[in-house]
């Protein structure tokens, strides 16, 4: 398991290359495709909803990680703790963590009620029981401080309700309990969150939480350091690291209304990954 936190902020192609070569990386891929491989019988409905395999992608490949490596020292505090995948949809991460950790209590939660039954035959298969509920992150039905560990990935991106959802998560997070984000960010400001939204909302998540690496927090400043690890670069590693096959049509005619000649492909985008936590008092 890992034992040294991988760094937070935007991953450098250097630090992102040695993770994929580490020992760490290869016991959770191991488990990644042992669970995609055995259950593509359960999860064909979502496969098609996304990817048949969401640990390969470009930016999941550090994420998975990279939250793994920040809530394994708490995880590791005491037996009975609760843990909860928010905008979970359905994969093998919240299996890898109670396959490590078989005492504590993992919830996900989504807002597409589907995934409810997919839960249910994963757990029975695989003897780890997942806790599913569907709800909106606006209007989380989990009392106050019920909570040692949430982790967000990739959601608050595609959000334009990032404040209501991180004061959900601070209500629900226990005192002295932690908060592991990640988001996309758009290089150029096309796609997803912009450089400037991206500051914006580390700055909510900050006037809640105290953010574990100050070094870290500052988005615009780590954008301009040179050999950033991005999708241009995932793109030269194996271009199935990216889900996209071509611009979606609304992107097209987004591209004809701003006047721009082509459509930048694929689209420009790094990844941010912060670890916070709830302060007592």
């Amino acid at each position: 398991m890992m034992k040294h936190p991988l760094p937070a902020g935007i991953p450098g192609i250097e630090h992102y290359m040695a993770n994929l070569e580490s020992a760490d990386f290869k016991d959770m891929e191991n488990f990644s495709d042992r669970f995609v491989s055995s259950n593509e019988d359960i999860l064909k409905e979502y496969i098609r909803k996304w990817v048949r395999d969401p640990l390969h992608q470009w930016s999941r490949l550090w994420e998975y990680p990279f939250v793994f490596s920040r809530i394994r020292a708490q995880l590791e505090k005491h037996e009975h703790q609760a843990v909860l995948d928010a905008g979970s949809g359905v994969t093998f991460f919240p299996y890898y963590i109670k396959s490590k950790y078989p005492f504590i209590d993992t919830f996900c939660g989504d807002y597409d009620e589907s995934h409810g039954e997919t839960f249910l035959r994963l757990n029975r298969r695989l003897g780890l029981e997942t806790n599913f509920q569907c709800f909106d992150l606006k209007n989380i039905p989990f009392d106050d401080g019920r909570f040692d560990i949430v982790y967000c990935i990739s959601v608050l991106e595609h959000t334009n309700d990032y404040r209501d959802i991180i004061e959900q998560f601070y209500r629900i997070i226990k005192n002295g309990g932690k908060l592991v984000l990640t988001f996309d960010v758009s290089l150029d400001g096309s796609d997803d969150i912009s450089p400037e939204r991206g500051s914006e909302l580390i700055q909510t998540l900050t006037d809640n939480f105290t953010c574990d690496d100050e070094l870290a927090v500052d988005l615009l400043q780590q954008i301009d350091r040179p050999g950033i690890f991005s999708t241009q670069y995932a793109k030269k590693i194996d271009l199935k690291l990216l889900p996209w096959k071509k611009p979606s049509i609304l992107k097209r005619i987004k591209s004809v209304l701003s006047g721009s000649e082509r459509t930048q492909w694929p689209p420009s985008l790094t990844v941010f990954c912060v670890s916070l936590t709830k302060q007592t008092g």
